[in-house]
């Protein structure tokens, strides 16, 4: 799954604002760290602020910054802003032998959805990604020696990297 530019924008703009904290800042400035125009900055910073992520002040003093914490924004609620998220087909049943084609890619659109949630703005501001993709990795993995059966507390130490020291 690719982010669209303009998710990729909001996202951005988000995590410049959880790097001001509750200090205010511009659509110019914001633009900048970026690297977008000050007009592309201000169209996602407009939807940002209709879906409450954002609060907004206009004139001289004014500016944006976040509405919530960084670690209450998660990257599906960033995407869910701009509204440009894949939408998975309507549910309608397995029905013929294809259709498991559809059930599967279902069920990875949730696993993607789900990661997209598990990461926040905090995540992005703070560069912990790299710390929590490790352990997602694994958490991934662990699900599939689950259905391996291995039993626990038996687990094949070349699937958890992190525990070995190769981690982050």
């Amino acid at each position: 799954m690719k982010l669209s530019r303009r998710e990729e924008i909001a996202i951005g703009i988000l995590v410049v604002c959880a790097g001001h904290g509750a200090e205010w800042t511009t659509t110019e400035a914001v633009a900048a760290s970026i690297g977008v125009s000050r007009d592309q900055a201000a169209q996602i910073v407009h939807r940002l602020m209709q879906s409450g992520l954002i609060e907004t002040v206009r004139g001289r003093q004014g500016g944006l910054r976040l509405r919530y914490s960084a670690e209450q924004i998660t990257l599906g609620l960033a995407m869910d802003s701009i509204g440009e998220h894949r939408r998975q087909a309507p549910e309608r049943g397995v029905q013929a032998p294809g259709d498991w084609l559809t059930a599967i890619t279902r069920a990875a659109a949730e696993r993607v959805r789900q990661t997209f949630e598990s990461f926040t703005i905090a995540d992005l501001a703070r560069e912990k990604v790299r710390e929590k993709l490790t352990c997602f990795d694994c958490s991934i993995r662990m699900g599939v020696v689950g259905r391996m059966h291995i039993a626990p507390g038996r687990t094949p130490a070349a699937l958890l990297p992190h525990e070995q020291g190769a981690g982050p």
